[in-house]
């Protein structure tokens, strides 16, 4: 044992004559944070992995049957995802339901993400060519 650690342990001695006892109290305590510490990062890894299977599902199956994608985008946003895939997947979300007419959802997914105007005033028109509304009546 080096000089050094075997002074520090004789200085720590002369203070607590407990001080073995206390040193594994400490040490089970550190163990058991380090423990729930990695058991809630397997757990927060565990959810996006999850989400971004539901993600890959989703993409995957998409033209196919995209009611079933859509579904698939919301569980896979509700699990939890990257930022990246966070942000893609609202995307696809918005797309595939502006493809299929869901003009309402569109509009829903499209206010969670940062967009241009351009692509707003382009849903809008969809709308308008659509149901005939324009953007006050659908808005309101």
């Amino acid at each position: 044992m080096p000089a050094l650690i075997r002074a520090v342990l004789a200085e720590h001695m002369k203070k607590d004559g407990n001080f073995f006892s206390m040193t594994f109290r400490n040490f089970a305590i550190k163990k058991t944070c380090l423990l729930l510490l990695i058991a809630l990062v397997g757990f927060v890894q565990g959810l996006h992995a999850n989400g971004r299977a539901l993600f890959e599902e989703a993409y995957r199956i998409e033209k196919a049957r995209p009611e079933r994608a859509a579904v698939l985008y919301r569980q896979a946003l509700d699990a939890g995802l990257t930022a990246d895939l966070n942000k893609a997947a609202r995307w696809r979300l918005y797309f595939l339901c502006r493809s299929q007419g869901w003009y309402l959802e569109a509009y829903e997914t499209l206010k969670t993400v940062s967009h241009k105007a351009s692509i707003e005033d382009s849903l809008m028109d969809d709308i308008k060519s659509q149901w005939g509304l324009r953007r006050q009546s659908f808005l309101n």
